[in-house]
């Protein structure tokens, strides 16, 4: 599994995987309008709350992100 941080939002990117994050020893990803945890990227994921979101991804949920694409 490959991750590229992305100083925009303050957290890696889990490359080949769309809309999955990762912060702090957690896995974060948007499943559709709703955003998920998990200890490992396939399987466990639980419902979670924006303000338990890191700050950057927070900003994405909100529709604030500055997403920018790693080099």
């Amino acid at each position: 599994m490959e991750l590229v941080y992305d100083s925009g939002l303050g957290v890696y990117i889990v490359v080949g995987l769309p809309n999955h994050y990762y912060h702090d020893g957690y896995f974060y990803r948007l499943s559709g309008t709703l955003w998920e945890v998990s200890l490992q990227p396939s399987s466990g994921w639980a419902s979670v709350s924006g303000k338990s979101l890191p700050p950057g991804l927070q900003a994405k949920a909100k529709g604030k992100g500055k997403h920018k694409r790693p080099s």
